[in-house]
């Protein structure tokens, strides 16, 4: 069966009590893996030289709690890598650092809950990082002369 259950909590101390939270509870038998979210979106104005911000919109969750996000992202057209944090469940947006200036890159995103993980998002649209001034000093430098 399927029911709905509201629980409300309220803390109390010697100096009085604390607001109270509500907290809405959905059971059921016919819990599943979520479905994957959208494709992730990234707008122009979140690409930087190493990093980029990019959001998406939740799929559904499959009647269970999510327990988090997994990113992979692909280089140049590469194979998948993962990030290696799982993203908290209640946001829909984030930064993914480190990444190489004047690249290409492509991400996707999976949630996953009690069940399981949902399949991958379709991937975002291709997007290339800013270019960036060097970021170290040149080594082992060779100087040939050259006389006439």
């Amino acid at each position: 069966p399927m029911s709905y259950y509201q629980f409300s909590v309220t803390a109390k101390t010697a100096l009085g009590w604390g607001y109270t939270t509500k907290g809405l509870v959905y059971t059921t038998n016919n819990r599943e893996a979520p479905q994957p979210p959208s494709a992730p979106q990234i707008s122009p104005s979140q690409i930087q030289d190493r990093d980029l911000t990019f959001s998406w919109t939740p799929g559904s969750d499959g009647y269970a709690p999510l327990r988090y996000y997994t990113i992979h992202y692909s280089e140049s057209y590469g194979s998948w890598q993962m990030v290696t944090e799982r993203v908290d469940p209640t946001v829909t947006t984030y930064t993914v650092y480190n990444l190489k200036p004047f690249t290409e890159y492509r991400f996707r995103i999976q949630a996953t809950n009690d069940i399981g993980p949902s399949g991958w998002s379709e991937e975002s649209n291709s997007t290339k990082t800013l270019p960036a001034a060097p970021s170290s000093t040149v080594e082992n430098l060779k100087v040939t002369p050259i006389t006439r």
